[in-house]
């Protein structure tokens, strides 16, 4: 039989070079080892008629998409960041612009309101039997040492001291007795701060009924003669006040005037108040014999000048002033100033009525 037909794909085995090609390997039937990665760095080596082929080199690596990802995200993030840093120097520049506002001539005042703790010296007198109570002298009248103020089971009972009497009793009278609180009085430096303003405890209080026990208040003697006030305030706006200086009091709930008073204590600061004592250096009214606590209106300090909005005051070369705007440019005008609160300053110096100054101060510029 020809050879192709006993080979129908056409393949001898033994072709003409006389080299005998097997159609099977040798090791068909067992079991390979699993093949390693190929060394794509050189060509795969086969029969003759593979080994002619022609070779398939690697394809240079090129720049992916990632890359200009990453780029244009840089470009976006610059672009952002400049508009950012242009948009923030002109706030800043905003912010900063001085703004023009007119200065007036008039009464400046560094005050503080708030509660206020009335201490004064109060002798409290008990009943010295039980029985009937009956009252002689009205609440809020003047007595005299030996006055008969109230009977007990028909047995007068005599005023100790001279005084305002009051029947209303709150069990504070030897708490709050200025002559044992010696910082109230000037007579000790050192005291408690603030905080201790706020642990004193309100307290009702309750007039005697008709029938008492022995040893049971029935009414006190107030020393009007003698008063003082112990208030909190801010400790950055009361940094300039010391004991010794004078003060202003007005009451509120009682719509009175104002009333003199000295500063005896000031505390350390806790936090950002202050505890502060005054004493009384006028005559007061008797209807706060009656009074614990009572709103008040303390005036620390009083000035006549030109008053400015305390941030316009700038201090040039060691002097304090102000920056007048006029159609020329800035102008610095130097000022002595008399006192501030809070948000304004009374000041004199070279300013005229229809005067601008410029708040916040920009570059002082000496006239």
């Amino acid at each position: 039989m020809p050879a192709e037909g006993r080979n129908p794909r056409g393949l001898s085995r033994t072709p003409a070079s006389g080299r005998v090609i097997p159609l099977f390997p040798p090791d068909r039937g067992r079991r390979r080892a699993p093949a390693g990665q190929p060394d794509r760095s050189r060509p795969w080596v086969g029969s003759e008629e593979l080994a002619s082929l022609p070779l398939r080199r690697p394809r240079p690596r090129r720049p992916g998409w990632r890359l200009w990802a990453l780029g244009l995200s840089a470009v976006l993030l610059l672009g952002i960041a400049g508009v950012l840093g242009l948009a923030a120097r002109d706030v800043r520049g905003a912010l900063a612009r001085p703004e023009p506002h007119p200065v007036r001539r008039g009464t400046l005042e560094l005050a503080v309101a708030g509660e206020a703790l009335l201490l004064r010296n109060e002798w409290v007198q008990v009943a010295p039997r039980g029985g009937t109570l009956e009252r002689l002298v009205p609440e809020g009248q003047a007595v005299r040492t030996g006055t008969p103020v109230v009977t007990v089971a028909g047995q007068p009972l005599r005023a100790e001291r001279p005084g305002t009497l009051s029947y209303q009793i709150d069990g504070l009278e030897t708490e709050l007795d200025p002559d044992a609180l010696g910082w109230v009085t000037g007579a000790q430096a050192t005291g408690p701060g603030p905080d201790w303003l706020e642990r004193i405890p309100f307290r009702r209080v309750e007039p005697p009924s008709s029938q008492v026990a022995p040893g049971q208040p029935v009414f006190k003697v107030v020393d009007n003669a003698g008063l003082w006030l112990a208030v909190t305030g801010p400790a950055r706006l009361l940094a300039g006040v010391n004991p010794g200086d004078p003060a202003r009091v007005q009451f509120l709930a009682l719509g009175t005037g104002l009333h003199r008073f000295r500063v005896v204590y000031k505390s350390a600061p806790e936090g950002d108040q202050v505890l502060l004592a005054l004493a009384a250096d006028s005559p007061i009214p008797d209807t706060l014999a009656f009074l614990r606590r009572t709103p008040v209106r303390v005036v620390l300090g009083r000035w006549e000048g030109w008053v400015v909005p305390r941030e316009a005051l700038t201090v040039v070369g060691g002097r304090p002033g102000v920056l007048v705007r006029t159609p020329a440019g800035e102008r610095f005008v130097p000022v002595t100033v008399l006192g501030q609160n809070e948000t304004e300053a009374a000041v004199e110096g070279d300013l005229a009525p229809d005067a601008e100054v410029l708040v916040p101060p920009g570059d002082a510029v000496w006239s």
